[in-house]
């Protein structure tokens, strides 16, 4: 968390990546709590989801960056 706060959340493309692997841990946890082996593919799928999720977010941010918002005015 150390390195995540002070170094990795600065360089994008691994920030993306490190922000992205909470939601396959959610699915490990998950497969854990109910006693099942998680599949590769559940695991990939999860991944690339969460992937496409923290990209999408910090894409808008960029395009939203100074704008002002309605709860702001």
């Amino acid at each position: 968390m150390i390195t995540y706060s002070l170094w990795l959340k600065s360089v994008p493309f691994l920030e993306a990546l490190i922000v992205a692997a909470g939601l396959p841990l959610r699915a490990l946890a998950g497969a854990a709590l109910a006693g099942v082996t998680p599949s590769p593919f559940l695991m990939g799928c999860a991944y690339l989801l969460a992937l496409f999720l923290v990209v999408g977010k910090r894409q808008w941010e960029l395009q939203n960056a100074g704008r002002e918002t309605a709860a702001s005015a």
